[in-house]
């Protein structure tokens, strides 16, 4: 895969994944592994923030904005 492009809705290039394993792949498995050997997610691992973007000058209504969700990732 082309490193500058994405693959996954969050819009992390490869390069990240590619770069950053050494740093985020240790928690992130070891994340994995605490949930099959416990079967519990933290809370914070669904939490998310939803952010209304608007479309426009004009906000006449939600139709005007668009809705991003950003979750949060360890």
């Amino acid at each position: 895969m082309d490193a500058l492009k994405s693959w996954r809705l969050d819009g992390l290039v490869a390069h990240f994944y590619q770069t950053q394993c050494g740093i985020v792949g240790i928690s992130s498995g070891q994340m994995v592994e605490e949930f099959f050997s416990t079967r519990h997610l933290t809370k914070e691992s669904n939490a998310t923030n939803i952010v209304l973007i608007p479309k426009s000058s004009n906000l006449e209504s939600f139709k005007s904005f668009s809705p991003i969700c950003l979750c949060n990732v360890h």
